[in-house]
């Protein structure tokens, strides 16, 4: 600033300054470092688990693993793939690493890259060392035998010198599968599973199945809540499968649980809970239990029916006629 009375036009009385930062809302991940174990190089056929490590501290990061620029995994939540290097012709190998948190770039493109170059060698062969020719003995010639021969620079281990190997990595143990509410429930109740997995060494990502078709991807929750409003009335085995990313691959898994439940209509629960209430068990002739209690049975041909653990059913020889269950006196 400046009053005309002090300092000349190209210059100023006094001045104050405060920093101003612009930023948005939202910021995409980073991918920091791209890590294979064991190291480059190794022969063909190793298994080579690589490490990808982003910043968000926002948001969940999604990672997806390519080679020589083919994609090798779908988008997870999990950072470590195990690469399979067994067929794959000995040469240099780019791997790639892709983020994002869903925020940002779409599920076809990604919101940062890492890659790193990794060579594979032939896998060693023994080396053996022959004698030359024909050796001369006593005025006889006689053949040299083959003499082995170790690689240079190594020597022989001494007995107690050698280090115990390091344990392998185990997979994930599921130990149990848990509904909540427990079976049976009427039709339109939200039932939620819960998975227990143990992997004291790996992060474990779950997959859960109804009747055997997934109803989730792989996914870092052991969570999944079924809304069984669109649901017929029967029964439904429910599947979890684990893995760790060490041991089967994405179509694959480590180890699974399954579970029965029970979807019954409210008219089944109804006469269930009557014939509980009065005592009464399966081997019992249930029509008569059920009009003692006050349930009516009929139908539209007024055909004889019986109910069998709480389920009605024609009785022989009347198999089409539709069942109508009244509760009430």
């Amino acid at each position: 600033v400046r009053d005309g009375n002090h300092a000349p036009a190209n210059e100023n009385d006094g001045w104050m300054e405060t920093p101003f930062v612009i930023s948005s809302d939202n910021q995409p991940p980073v991918l920091e470092g791209l890590t294979p174990d064991p190291a480059s190089p190794q022969p063909a056929g190793a298994r080579i688990t690589w490490t990808a490590g982003a910043e968000d501290p926002e948001d969940t990061v999604l990672y997806r693993f390519a080679v020589d620029g083919q994609p090798a995994t779908s988008w997870s939540p999990s950072p470590i793939w195990v690469w399979q290097t067994e067929g794959l012709e000995p040469g240099e190998h780019q791997i790639l690493a892709w983020a994002r948190d869903g925020s940002h770039a779409g599920e076809d493109g990604f919101d940062s890259a890492l890659s790193s170059t990794f060579r594979l060698i032939a896998p060693a062969e023994e080396v053996q060392v022959e004698a030359s020719g024909l050796a001369a003995t006593g005025g006889a010639l006689e053949m040299e035998e083959e003499v082995p021969v170790e690689a240079e620079g190594v020597e022989e281990e001494q007995a107690g010198d050698s280090q115990p190997p390091e344990p392998a990595n185990q997979p994930p143990s599921l130990t149990e599968l848990l509904a909540d509410p427990v079976s049976p429930q009427t039709r339109g109740t939200l039932i939620t599973w819960t998975a227990v997995a143990e992997d004291p060494e790996d992060a474990v990502l779950y997959r859960f199945l109804q009747n055997g078709q997934a109803v989730t991807g792989w996914t870092a929750s052991r969570n999944w809540s079924w809304d069984t409003s669109e649901s017929l009335p029967g029964e439904y085995r429910i599947s979890v499968q684990v893995r760790d990313g060490r041991h089967a691959g994405e179509e694959g898994f480590d180890s699974s649980l399954d579970a029965v439940f029970t979807i019954s209509s409210a008219i089944d629960q109804e006469i269930d809970r009557l014939m509980q209430g009065r005592g009464l068990g399966a081997s019992q002739d249930t029509t008569e239990a059920i009009e003692s209690s006050g349930v009516q049975v009929a139908d539209a041909n007024q055909a004889p029916r019986q109910a069998v653990l709480g389920k009605s059913r024609p009785a022989s020889g009347d198999q089409g006629a539709p069942a109508m269950v009244r509760v009430g006196r």
